[in-house]
């Protein structure tokens, strides 16, 4: 199973220690806003509380590329605060495991919480 894959089943079972498995014990992530860099610890912390409280979703997520190199995703995220943005995210790997992430994020519509359906 890919690494795409099984992010997906761990993400929606809200399994942080599945997703945490996934990441490599050098992992790094750049935060695009603060340009703080997250370790893997920062980010197992953080995310495992978002994702305990419910708080964040994704929708019309795609598998963009993955090999054993690289895996790049898109996907619009409905984020704590309400906001749905489109999320492009690309992580490099080592050891077949992700090591490090960028993202980028554009606002889709403020103050929507839920996305349209595809089919109009």
């Amino acid at each position: 199973m890919s690494i795409f894959e099984t992010f997906e089943i761990a993400f929606a079972d809200r399994d942080i220690d599945a997703l945490g498995a996934l990441f490599h014990s050098d992992y790094e992530m750049t935060m695009p806003s603060s340009g703080k860099t997250l370790t893997k610890k920062d980010w197992i912390t953080g995310f495992g509380k978002i994702l305990a409280n419910g708080t964040v979703a994704h929708e019309k997520v795609c598998c963009l590329y993955e090999n054993d190199h690289v895996l790049v995703t898109h996907s619009f995220s409905i984020f704590p605060n309400g906001t749905v943005d489109a999320v492009m995210w690309v992580g490099t790997k080592k050891d077949v495991l992700i090591q490090r992430v960028e993202t980028g994020s554009t606002p889709y519509c403020a103050g929507l919480t839920k996305l349209p359906d595809s089919d109009a």
